[in-house]
This record gives C-alpha cells, structure tokens and sequence, in this order.
C-alpha cells in the first residue's frame, strides 16, 4: 500500500487525492454536461451544435480564468497580471463601449420575458465554465512543480531516516538496516 501512495505522490504531488479526485470528477461531469446537450437538443442538430458550442465556450472561458487565478510561478504571475491588465483594459473602454447596447437589450428581453430565454444554454454554459476552472485550478495548483520534486524526494528520504533512527533500526554509517541489507545483498549477486 505504501508503495502506491508513493508512487502517487512522485507522480502527482503530495496532494495526489485532490489531483486524482478532481480529474475523475472532471471525466464524469463532462460526460454529464455532454450528454445533456443531446438531451436538450433532441432530435434538431443544429439545437446540439449549439448546445455544444455553450460548453465550449464556457470550457474555454472557464480555463482561461482557472489559469489567470493559479499562476505556477512568480514569471508566470507576472506575465498573467499583465495579461490580466491588457484584456481588463480592452474589455472596459472598447468592447463595454460597442456592447452596451446589447447588454441592455439582452437585460430588458430577460425582465419583460424570462420564459423566452433559453435557460438550457446558460446551465450549460455555466456549469461548463465551473468545471473547467476547477479542474484548471486544482491541476495548476496542486501540481508536481520541477522544485518540488526534488524536496518531495529529500522530505522523503529525511522522512526515512527520521523513522528509522526512531525504530532503532539504523545501521553502521546512519543508513538503515533495509538499505544496508538491500546494498550488501545486490553486492553479493
């Protein structure tokens, strides 16, 4: 058992349960999401096209902002602020300008009749841009950095070391007894 809790912890990180977790749960829910667009697309194809595209957008979307909140590194923070900065700066002078009046079209439609609005394609496209945030973040967040692994490996070996000198079962030269006996038997082979 503990050889496959290391084995998981070399390969994902010490926090393997949330990695393994979070893409089992990424493999379910987008199934889930898949099959509801032909759900309520039904027997129209144009319907689940564009059933299709709402989680596509809300996929992308959602891993562009799972990635803006998770930077792996001070170079990577730095180049997302700026990215950050230019697409706040675009998206508040220039397109809010154009958008306007859209948007205020859009928000009278909703008020004066929200049984119009297709409420399908916002599920979709919400849940679809959750999910995808999520699962960037957690894999972006909890991920094996290059750092990491090498102190990964040092806690580990230090971790051996402090349980064996605590079990008094360290050998001559401050290795334990299993590391002495596995050297001293592949030296006999």
């Amino acid at each position: 058992m503990s050889s496959q809790i290391n084995f998981l912890r070399t390969n994902f990180g010490t926090h393997w349960g949330s990695q393994v977790f979070c893409s089992i749960f990424a493999v379910l829910f987008g199934g889930t999401l898949l099959r509801l667009c032909w759900v309520f697309g039904g027997e129209n194809s144009i319907a689940i096209a564009q059933n299709v595209l709402m989680c596509l957008i809300g996929s992308l979307l959602g891993w562009a902002i799972g990635m803006f909140f998770s930077p792996f590194d001070k170079a990577d923070s730095t180049r997302l602020e700026y990215l950050g900065k230019t697409i706040a700066a675009f998206a508040s002078g220039y397109v809010l300008s154009k958008a306007e009046p859209l948007i205020s079209a859009a928000t009278d439609r909703i008020v004066e009749t929200p049984e119009t609005i297709q409420w399908n394609n916002v599920g979709l496209f919400v849940s679809a841009f959750l999910l995808a945030a999520i699962v960037v973040f957690v894999s972006r967040s909890y991920a094996l950095k290059e750092e990491s692994i090498s102190a990964l490996e040092l806690r580990t070996r230090e971790e051996k070391g402090a349980d064996a000198k605590a079990a008094g079962t360290v050998g001559a030269g401050g290795e334990s007894l299993d590391a002495s006996y596995e050297r001293s038997a592949s030296a006999s082979r």
